[in-house]
């Protein structure tokens, strides 16, 4: 039985959701607070990726990480799109309250921008 490109992308994106539900569901039982490691650099064909990684220290007191996003940053890579950008992530995750820091190389002038938001 040959299995369709339909199919398999439908699957792929009913477990890409059941994943994103089970992640949400871990971050709202984590007690402490999160930090983040933002970068963003162009791949070899000419796509913008912004990538979003978070930091956390467990109840057994051991540092994790996840990477909860790493996806093509749409226009410039100004201070204030990367700012947007994060935080529809961090609202998708249910998270954007409980963040303690955002470590990122940047520009200086896009740091100023991306903290003014």
């Amino acid at each position: 039985m040959l299995v369709g490109a339909d199919a398999i992308a439908d699957d792929v994106l009913r477990r890409y959701w059941q994943e994103k539900m089970e992640i949400r569901k871990y971050f709202n039982q984590i007690d402490g607070r999160i930090g983040l490691t933002v970068d963003v650099w162009t791949s070899p064909n000419g796509f913008s990726v912004l990538g979003i990684t978070c930091h956390w220290i467990d109840v057994k007191w051991l540092l994790r990480e996840m990477v909860l996003d790493a996806s093509e940053l749409k226009g410039p890579h100004s201070g204030e799109n990367m700012a947007r950008h994060v935080l529809e992530v961090l609202n998708e995750f249910h998270v954007s309250d409980r963040i303690l820091c955002i470590t990122f190389e940047q520009k200086k002038q896009q740091t100023k921008e991306m903290m003014q938001k």
